[in-house]
């Protein structure tokens, strides 16, 4: 009996996300496979055309009914069907597969159904973000911690993936049922990823490779740059060489006595510093840089030079390793969550009504509402008085206007932290002038508490 990989399809299945696989069972470089190791059939809850999310009509193989019992791998292609009842007659179907041993892939919907149904508790996994599978799992996903964000994961016989992860998924689940040798499944995987474009753009000339860092102590290197930055290495700490990878990035660390000794060549090294070259770092926003900063200098960072937003918009920061080479930590990012833009919204409103406030003051000021309480006043005072009103008003007016154009600003700009705070200075000599002098003037506390409220916003 041949063998076969039987793919389940619900309504308003995802075609995409069954796409490479048949194609990569049935055929090879030269065309169809003269002896495939396995054949595809589709399997629907019954043996009508199930339809795609893009309309297409696929006619079953097998219903859930008469499909075998013997098969080499269970495919569940995503899309909408999986949030229906109907999902749920698949349940035995997989639960019998896995007590088989049977080869069982889920990608997109297919991943957090099987998150719902509490069968990603025990393996390593993916899906469409840890926050679908835990919308989805509700108390029967218990395994978080397992969580893996890639396009697909292979965990003994259980592949998964996320709705993106298609030609992921199609490798891994060729890798599990052995169609073609390891060497085949990467090379098909890498024209897929590529295509022929890119398989047959000439070489460059050069090609970046890594970068190489000559250490006075390769073991205290390692323990920093993993612990700092969180790069990765299987180093057995004996071999000279040592490669560390962060992502797609890969630094070389070599002992310069070793390498002066392959090389037969006595060097000269920096003392201090290394200001001949530079490692640099992007982060997602500002705040990580000064983040990543601090926790740099925990693990043993020097610091060069502080979180700085320079005036071309980034803000940067240079630590310096054990051997002294420099380390930029850089982003030209801005990031503010809700409640940060909420916050500058009211200090903006709060400046706003301070401006408000003294125009007020000093139209008041040429009213009965002051005018008539100066009557007893020698004419001296009364004017003293109103110069007085005047140049209150004028402060609310010049202070709020100020803030409310700068206070987005000041993070970007450190210089001018200083005149802000000056700003506030007179601000609150203002408030606590006006209740001192007219404790019983309502206007006065009104001021006071518009003050108090925009300091509180800003600390904030």
């Amino acid at each position: 009996m041949e063998k076969e990989i039987l793919y389940i399809l619900l309504d308003n299945y995802a075609e995409h996300e069954i796409g490479f696989m048949p194609g990569a069972v049935s055929t090879d470089a030269t065309g169809f496979r003269k002896e495939p190791k396995y054949m595809n059939k589709m399997v629907a809850p019954t043996m009508e055309p199930v339809k795609s999310l893009g309309g297409m009509r696929t006619l079953p193989d097998y219903s859930f009914e008469t499909m075998p019992a013997d098969y080499s791998a269970l495919v569940l292609i995503g899309g909408l069907g999986w949030m229906n009842p109907e999902a749920e007659r698949v349940l035995p179907i997989v639960k019998d597969a896995l007590s088989k041993g049977v080869v069982v892939g889920a990608i997109c919907n297919a991943a957090s159904w099987m998150a719902k149904q509490g069968l990603l508790n025990n393996i390593k996994h993916t899906g469409n973000g840890i926050d679908q599978l835990k919308l989805w799992g509700g108390n029967n996903y218990t395994n978080e911690a397992g969580y893996v964000n890639e396009q697909a994961v292979t965990d003994g016989r259980i592949v998964t993936a996320n709705g993106s992860g298609y030609l992921e998924f199609t490798r891994e689940l060729l890798k599990l049922l052995e169609n073609d040798t390891p060497e085949m499944i990467n090379g098909w995987y890498t024209f897929m990823s590529f295509g022929l474009a890119k398989l047959y753009s000439p070489r460059p000339r050069f090609k970046f490779n890594t970068i190489g860092l000559f250490t006075s102590n390769n073991k205290a290197t390692v323990d920093f740059y993993s612990k700092a930055f969180g790069f990765t290495t299987d180093w057995d700490g004996i071999q000279p060489n040592v490669e560390m990878m962060l992502n797609d990035m890969r630094i070389i660390l070599y002992p310069r006595s070793d390498f002066e000794q392959m090389v037969s060549y006595k060097f000269q090294y920096p003392e201090g510093l290394n200001g001949t070259v530079e490692l640099a770092f992007d982060v997602p926003s500002y705040a990580d840089v000064d983040k990543e900063y601090q926790h740099a200098l925990r693990h043993g960072a020097i610091s060069v030079l502080p979180p700085t937003t320079e005036p071309w918009g980034q803000r940067t920061c240079y630590v310096a390793d054990p051997d002294g080479n420099l380390i930029e930590i850089g982003s030209f990012t801005i990031e503010q969550n809700n409640h940060g833009l909420e916050i500058m919204k009211s200090i903006r409103i709060f400046a706003m009504a301070l401006a408000t406030m003294g125009v007020i003051h000093i139209v008041a000021t040429f009213t009965p509402l002051i005018n008539g309480g100066l009557e007893l006043l020698s004419p001296a005072k009364q004017q003293a008085m109103i110069y007085m009103s005047l140049m209150c008003g004028m402060l609310l007016i010049v202070c709020g206007l100020l803030i409310a154009m700068l206070h987005k600003k000041v993070k970007e700009h450190p210089f001018l932290r200083r005149p802000y705070m000056l700003i506030y200075g007179a601000l609150s000599v203002d408030g606590i002038a006006a209740v001192a002098f007219m404790p019983h003037n309502p206007f006065a506390w009104l001021v006071f508490i518009l003050i108090c409220c925009l300091a509180i916003s800003q600390k904030a």
